[in-house]
């Protein structure tokens, strides 16, 4: 699974497969309001996306996400 959404990530460069992939499209314009790029997403941490007001469980969610995909990467 993780494989086809790297692949997907690459060619689209934006954090919309990778959100909407997890569940978490509706943080879309948030990202791209905060310009959170697909480079940056890796580099993410829990204060962070508490700052943008994310609640706990979608940032644990996410954290998990993004953890799993960088390791594949």
């Amino acid at each position: 699974m993780w494989v086809g959404l790297v692949q997907t990530l690459r060619v689209h460069g934006t954090s919309l497969p990778f959100l909407s992939t997890i569940g978490m499209a509706q943080y879309l314009p948030l990202f791209e309001r905060e310009q959170v790029d697909m480079t940056a997403i890796g580099h993410l941490t829990d204060a962070h996306l508490k700052e943008l007001n994310i609640p706990i469980g979608h940032r644990i969610r996410l954290l998990a996400s993004i953890g799993a995909l960088v390791a594949t990467t």
